[in-house]
């Protein structure tokens, strides 16, 4: 009741204002109002960034470090995956890289994910005795670290440095995508009423892992909810599902996490990279036959802060967008949503 009281004593107190004040006045209340909204979500963004990222406290919590690693091994990637490295390039992100790991082993051990790294330098050590550059400094570092390793988890896993594949077997993989399988992707609204199993939703995040990730640090990651009055809590308040959101199976929020980037100019990568690996899964669930929407998370803060702490979602994460997931029934009405034409979609220079 009290609720109640308070809303209606709002709304005769904003009838008396535009009753009473010139439209003048109230036409700039209005604009301080949006502004003071504007200001303050802003706000929320900016002291999220400074806490989370790397921007100001750099390398201080283990995903932070463990993001500055990917950083600086990438860069070895990226050097062996040209035409013709120079031998010995790189010097100072290889310095920078084994300060990190040294860092990070000292303050939480050795760890799986600290393979690839360790890899990565292995092929720029490899590559460089190939071309007749040795660094017997950096080669008797390398072999401590994979001795650390090797100690506490046991012998190397694969992965890390460069691979080499040919344009055929690209051609081979993509020969049976054709533009049927793009412009047959609608939002889908309209789910067949039996369970999406969850091996398939971990298919769908493994394939969209794949997504272009900036200095491969693969920020996105996918919360699947699957619980009826979870998903029906999870919809109400992101409140874009009304007339289908009885019909939704899962609902996967697709987040992004700050701990990955690591300078000012990276303030807006999440949204960035967390766009890429929604769109992306997307895509994958698209590529297995279920039907899914994409729920616009574009909220004010306040909403933000409910949805996470309904979910137990850490404030170090960004929220792109959320995603309905259900199976696609033998027919559905979809919208048509025309695209604009090539020439406002491009522009050729």
């Amino acid at each position: 009741m009290a609720s109640e009281s308070n809303v209606q004593a709002s709304v005769v107190a904003k009838s008396m204002v535009r009753r009473f004040l010139p439209q003048p006045v109230a036409e700039v209340l209005k604009w301080i109002k949006r502004i003071a909204l504007l200001l303050a979500n802003c706000s929320y963004d900016f002291w999220r960034y400074v806490k989370f990222s790397s921007a100001v406290f750099r390398g201080d919590s283990e995903e932070k470090l463990r993001a500055l690693i990917t950083i600086h091994y990438h860069s070895i990637e990226k050097g062996l995956s040209l035409k013709n490295p120079r031998p010995g390039f790189g010097v100072s992100a290889i310095k920078t890289l084994l300060e990190h790991i040294s860092l990070y082993v000292l303050r939480y051990g050795p760890a799986p994910h600290l393979s690839v790294p360790i890899n990565a330098l292995s092929a720029y050590v490899d590559y460089n005795r190939s071309k007749g550059s040795i660094n017997e400094s950096l080669e008797r570092s390398v072999r401590e670290l994979a001795a650390t390793y090797r100690a506490a988890l046991g012998e190397i896993p694969s992965g890390g440095g460069a691979v080499r594949r040919t344009r055929e077997e690209i051609l081979r993989a993509v020969e049976g995508v054709g533009a049927d399988f793009f412009n047959m992707r609608y939002s889908v609204r309209n789910y067949a009423p039996d369970d999406v199993p969850i091996a398939l939703i971990e298919e769908a995040v493994r394939r969209a892992q794949k997504a272009p990730a900036v200095c491969n640090r693969q920020s996105g990651r996918a919360w699947v909810v699957s619980d009826p009055a979870t998903i029906a809590r999870v919809l109400e308040i992101q409140g874009g599902a009304r007339g289908f959101a009885e019909g939704v199976n899962k609902v996967i929020v697709v987040t992004s996490d700050l701990c990955n980037f690591q300078s000012p100019g990276e303030r807006y990568q999440s949204w960035i990279d967390g766009g890429l690996f929604a769109m992306s899964l997307i895509y994958a669930l698209h590529s297995l036959g279920l039907g899914s929407c994409c729920l616009n998370w574009s909220m004010e803060y306040t909403r933000d802060i409910q949805l996470k702490k309904f979910l137990g979602i850490g404030q170090s994460e960004t929220i792109i967008m959320l995603v309905a997931v259900g199976n696609l029934p033998d027919e559905l009405m979809v919208a048509e949503s025309c695209r604009k034409s090539i020439g406002e979609a491009a522009v050729f220079l």
